[in-house]
């Protein structure tokens, strides 16, 4: 399942054409982690992030893409989704964009010495449509 969360909006990052200078970060999230509509900000997630870094992201019309994420570093345990969140403040103030726990390579192992890549979609939905969004 890939879905956006739906207190997600264009007026919560300064509006459509703030969106592509604000940094967006992918964070590899615990196997219990699952989606819940009502989380609305970093503040509500945060308690089960393994590992976030900043996506270096596109908005063409719609579509976003993202160059490939990686990850480094010496991390353990296994990814059972990952979740984008926009980050423009505190915690309480960085709204999340979406949650994905269908894609390759998920699950994932991280057995300590992670050199780990998150390859987005190189077809037509990128990272994602975001024609939904208001």
């Amino acid at each position: 399942m890939s879905q956006f969360y739906p207190a997600f909006t264009w007026a919560a990052v300064g509006g459509r054409e703030s969106f592509p200078h604000i940094d967006l970060i992918c964070a590899l999230m615990e196997p219990a982690f699952t989606f819940n509509p009502e989380h609305k900000t970093l503040a509500d997630v945060r308690d089960h992030i393994i590992a976030a870094v900043p996506m270096e992201h596109t908005l063409e019309g719609d579509v976003l893409d993202a160059k490939d994420t990686e990850f480094k570093g010496e991390l353990r345990g296994v990814v059972g989704s990952l979740v984008v969140f926009a980050a423009i403040g505190a915690p309480a103030a960085s709204p999340l964009l979406l949650f994905i726990d269908t894609m390759v390579p998920l699950p994932l192992v991280l057995d300590g010495i992670c050199n780990t890549t998150i390859a987005w979609d190189n077809g037509p939905q990128k990272v994602c449509i975001l024609s939904d969004i208001e």
